[in-house]
This record gives structure tokens, sequence and C-alpha cells, in this order.
């Protein structure tokens, strides 16, 4: 698999940015109904069994990209419930980082669960749950930019601090500078 060889070779480089899924269920094609389901049927009523969407989280993590910067995100209803799951998803798939929403407000603000520091807090139940809220008077992009942003910074900080680079001195710029020339050599 080109794809997965190529997120391997870039390490630290490469970053997973699993922004949304689109379901969490799903029809299996050999249960879906080869003709119009008709409304007189079950008199009129319709019942739905739907199946999970298989998780790729993991492979991706452990097999195709072990060591690129991950970011998930989670969708909630309440507060409580998104940072518990926000952890749970760091601790089962390893991710660096994990940005959530509130459906209820899911275009004006976000919490990213991210860790000041890795090393001091390995514990993800230290890590601290950052609110973003985007400005009142900004356009519909100001959110994604903000996020992006608080991204961009994490992501140099793990290739700055990665131990899949094989440079001894990994100092910011330089370290990520090094890194990309040594991918594009490979």
């Amino acid at each position: 698999e080109p794809g997965a060889e190529a997120l391997r070779d870039s390490q630290s480089l490469a970053i997973l940015y699993l922004a949304a899924a689109v379901s969490d269920f799903y029809v299996p094609k050999s249960k879906r109904s080869q003709h119009k389901i008709q409304s007189a049927d079950n008199g009129g009523r319709l019942t739905l069994e739907l199946e999970p969407v298989p998780k790729v989280l993991r492979l991706l993590r452990e097999k195709w990209a072990p060591d690129a910067f991950c970011c998930s995100f989670k969708l909630e209803t309440d507060k409580a419930i998104l940072r518990t799951k926000a952890e749970r998803a760091v601790e089962k798939y390893d991710c660096h980082m994990v940005i959530g929403n509130l459906l209820q407000t899911r275009h004006e603000q976000v919490w990213i669960l991210a860790p000041e520091d890795r090393e001091t807090a390995p514990n993800v139940t230290e890590w601290s749950l950052q609110e973003v809220t985007k400005p009142k008077s900004s356009d519909s992009d100001a959110l994604e930019h903000l996020i992006l942003e608080f991204v961009v910074q994490a992501h140099f900080e793990y290739i700055s601090s990665s131990s899949s680079m094989d440079d001894g001195d990994k100092a910011g710029t330089e370290a990520v500078v090094r890194a990309h020339q040594a991918l594009e050599e490979k």
C-alpha cells in the first residue's frame, strides 16, 4: 500500500487530521433493499437495523503511521461526556490531541484536549481542555483558522521533540528542515 508506506516514511512529519466521521452506523450492502421500500408494507412503519462503521484509527496508528501526529475529533451534546470521550480516544488510539465540540455550539466554539507538555503530564487526565471561541464579528472560517493554528503549533512541537527523527539534535525549525530533506532524499 503506497499511501501507508508514504505515511510511515514521513515519520513525525505526517499528520493525521481526522476531522469527521460521515456516520457511526451504516446499512451493509447485503441487507439493502433491492427495490423501493413500499410505504404500505409493515403498516406504514419502517425499522432499520444498522451496523457500526469499522474503526480504522487503530490501524492507522499501529500499522500505517505509528510516528505520525494524530489529531482526532469528537462531537457530543454534553461537555462532561465530551471530555470523557476525548480522554478515551487519547488512551485507546494514542492521539496527541482531540478537538471536541458540542452539537449546539459546533460553529462557534471547540474544546481542545492536549498536554502542555506530554513529558510533565503523561496522564491524559492531567491534560488541559482549552476552549477556543470564534470572535463574534469574524467570518465563517475564523474558528477553523484558530483550530489550525493550534494544531500546526502542536505538530511543530511534536516534530521538534520526536524520537522518530534520526538526528541527535532536534532543535525546532532545524529538526523539521532536516527531517523534510531526509524524506525528500528517500
